[in-house]
């Protein structure tokens, strides 16, 4: 499926906690619940950190949930084992040659992978940046029997107060703007709260805010599809020094904060272009005529 490269797509964000947040990790015998911290490799330190496998899937559940609303037969149900429009796209076309998947994966595999194929959509472990205050918070257990309060069931844990920012990277093979209009749609449902991060969702903890600070577009030069970028971005985004990788040089296109709305506007309009022609509508390009 990406035997060939022809667009790459970088886009970098921070996400900030608007309430206290919770990601739990190894949990003390006697200490209270703490956010989730690993070895940067950068500086062999050990820091706060959102595993990318945690982050993944919240975007891939909201966006799921996203497409269902538009249409619902547009994304497949990974529990569906029959043979109906929303069977898994891993049951699917777990024997199916590469054509045929690259014609029927539903979107939210294209992008997020599958056991058929392996996703567009690629993201790092986030550091937090630069420093953390954390927030210790007593609540006590509710006995599920009788709906009151559990006696002697004091618990306590330790979120990372509001405020508190991680720097995000997520990278797109052979990226269409239908990827990035998918995005944008989940990171405004996170921004307006309805999509939460880690622990205590339910209790006022993980609401966080999403904000784009760059997206950049790489082409190799002999391959350039800029054909489906639109001409203003072009024209408007600034062009970053050619990169040299074996003979053919890439060229990088930059889109900076003040250009990334209408960047946004311009992607989720080319996803809904693509509603009407259901999963066929999600396909990639061709690359006959780009060399």
């Amino acid at each position: 499926m990406h035997r060939q490269i022809h667009a790459q797509c970088t886009l970098e964000l921070d996400i900030r906690a608007v309430s206290p947040l919770l990601l739990q990790g190894q949990q003390e015998e006697q200490g209270p619940a703490s956010f989730y911290r690993a070895i940067d490799p950068q500086d062999k330190r050990k820091k706060y950190c959102i595993p990318a496998t945690s982050l993944k899937g919240v975007w891939r559940s909201a966006a799921e949930r996203i497409l269902r609303t538009m249409d619902d037969s547009l994304v497949c149900d990974p529990f569906n084992q029959d043979t109906d429009a929303t069977q898994s796209c891993s049951k699917r076309f777990e024997n199916s040659s590469p054509e045929n998947v690259r014609h029927g994966l539903c979107p939210a595999c294209r992008l997020f992978g599958s056991t058929a194929q392996v996703g567009v959509l690629q993201l790092q472990d986030s550091w937090i940046s630069p420093k953390a205050k954390v927030e210790n918070r007593t609540g006590i257990a509710i006995d599920r029997f009788t709906g009151g309060v559990k006696q002697h069931a004091l618990y306590t844990i330790a979120p990372l107060a509001p405020g508190t920012s991680f720097r995000v990277r997520a990278d797109i093979v052979n990226v269409d703007l239908w990827h990035l209009g998918l995005l944008a749609l989940v990171h405004r449902e996170m921004n307006e709260g309805r999509v939460r991060v880690g622990s205590g969702t339910h209790n006022g903890l993980g609401h966080v805010a999403v904000t784009w600070k760059l997206v950049r577009f790489r082409f190799p030069a002999g391959v350039r599809n800029t054909d489906s970028l639109p001409a203003w971005l072009l024209e408007n985004a600034r062009t970053a020094e050619t990169e040299g990788w074996r003979s053919n040089p890439w060229v990088s296109y930059e889109v900076m904060e003040d250009r990334l709305d209408k960047l946004k506007r311009a992607c989720v309009e080319e996803l809904v272009g693509k509603l009407g022609k259901g999963r066929q509508g999600f396909a990639p390009i061709t690359q006959e005529g780009l060399d």
